[in-house]
């Protein structure tokens, strides 16, 4: 049955801040400023890894902190110009920084930073020279309110984001980690942002070494690409798994890196490159948008804390959001569509046929839904709203041929029924007033 019911009489939770972005709003060295979308797209939080990539000059701790022999107490040790520039148009735009220590990824043969540190506990009081920075003024610094800091990034990719052995990596997050939350306990430390939750080798390894130390692990991230919501299901049940099996219920979700990709984007063969290609336009159109608020609904469904999509920055291949010249694509609509919803605080559940993923969110005076036909068939559907007293509902449309267009605005008492035709790879945005 094509039926789709939306009940607004019962709540599930609040909606989670699931459209973060990693990097922007000002990149590719101040060329572009996408501020003005960020604020309206209300991007809760902005992820700091590959900035300015691929010559990034920021952020890293060996660009802060350049001279690994110097003296981690004094502030002319550190070089925190060209991050400021970077930090503070985040915190104008509305967002919070989500602040990676760490280093950028190095596809290139000679790697230069991606190796273990040569004495971890100083370069955890590197770490705390540049929280302090940031959030207590120190060395003519902010006092911004930058809560999540992660200890480094896909630990399990080697060479290109790690040359050491897991347990090197276990070794610097059970010394960092304890020492960072001791000095500054209100804020929170986790990691690893993990590639792959199914290197069951690396996450058990990690997760097991966490819990027999008792190290802080705030919040556990980790990463995903693909072309299919349900694998992003299945993934983002098997961290809650993992997390359970461990003792550490505790730990925030955080998805923190993906978007829509297909493994034979990056097969060297010639003839792939037709494929990077086909999937570096779908994550821009009609298909990234449907992908996009399928994958929010997964993860908001399934209890993922916060997530920030790769990459915002729009000289950026992965960059799904923009096009190279920063003007807005489809897929940047679900993002803005998604925060209609999160600014209604309160999720309700939503019963969708398969191939469709859906959202449903109210306050005391607004309700809204957002629907994605991601792979069913292109026909009417019936969409029923329950449990609302009366009001004027408008209906928008995202597809192949409409970019959010208004399809229908009524008024109605009690429940009510729309029944539009959404293709495959759509978008539909129920905007609510209530009486």
């Amino acid at each position: 049955m094509n039926r789709i019911l939306v009940d607004f009489s019962r709540r599930t939770g609040s909606i989670k801040p699931l459209h973060g972005i990693n990097n922007g709003p000002v990149s590719n060295f101040g060329f572009v400023d996408t501020s003005a979308e960020y604020r309206a797209a209300g991007i809760p939080f902005v992820r700091l890894h590959d900035c300015q990539y691929p010559r990034p000059d920021r952020v890293d701790i060996p660009q802060i902190f350049p001279d690994f022999n110097a003296d981690p107490e004094d502030p002319a040790s550190y070089q925190f110009a060209l991050t400021d520039s970077v930090i503070s148009p985040i915190v104008a735009c509305g967002a919070q920084p989500f602040y990676r220590l760490g280093t950028s990824i190095e596809h290139e043969q000679v790697k230069k930073y991606v190796f273990p540190p040569k004495d971890y506990e100083k370069w955890a009081k590197i770490c705390a020279g540049i929280i302090r920075h940031y959030t207590q003024g120190w060395a003519d610094g902010f006092r911004y309110p930058i809560t999540y800091w992660e200890i480094w990034n896909e630990p399990d990719l080697t060479p290109e984001m790690w040359v050491g052995t897991p347990e090197e990596y276990f070794r610097l997050y059970t010394t960092v980690a304890p020492l960072l939350k001791a000095w500054f306990p209100d804020l929170k430390i986790g990691g690893c942002a993990l590639c792959s939750v199914w290197n069951r080798t690396f996450i058990n390894g990690f997760l097991s070494e966490v819990a027999r130390t008792n190290a802080p692990l705030d919040f556990f991230s980790w990463h995903w690409y693909g072309d299919s919501p349900e694998q992003l299901r299945d993934t983002v049940i098997q961290v809650k798994s993992d997390l359970a099996a461990h003792s550490l219920t505790g730990a925030e979700s955080i998805c923190d890196e993906w978007n829509y990709m297909r493994g034979t984007m990056w097969v060297p063969a010639r003839r792939e490159k037709h494929i990077r290609r086909e999937f570096y336009e779908k994550q821009r159109n009609h298909v990234g948008a449907s992908f996009v608020a399928a994958c929010m609904a997964v993860m908001q469904e399934n209890g993922v804390d916060l997530s920030t999509h790769y990459d915002g920055q729009p000289h950026m291949m992965f960059c799904s959001i923009f096009d190279r010249c920063g003007i807005e694509t489809k897929t940047y609509r679900a993002f803005e569509a998604f925060h209609k919803l999160y600014q209604l605080k309160n999720a309700v559940p939503v019963q969708t046929p398969q191939g469709f993923y859906g959202l449903g969110a109210m306050d005391e005076g607004r309700a809204g839904v957002l629907l994605s036909n991601f792979s069913a068939p292109g026909e009417n559907y019936e969409v029923t709203c329950r449990g609302l007293r009366g009001g004027r509902a408008k209906l928008y449309v995202l597809d192949a041929h409409r970019e959010m267009e208004l399809l229908q605005e009524l008024y109605f008492e009690g429940d009510f029924t729309v029944d539009p035709v959404l293709l495959t790879n759509s978008l539909l945005l129920l905007q609510i007033e209530l009486r």
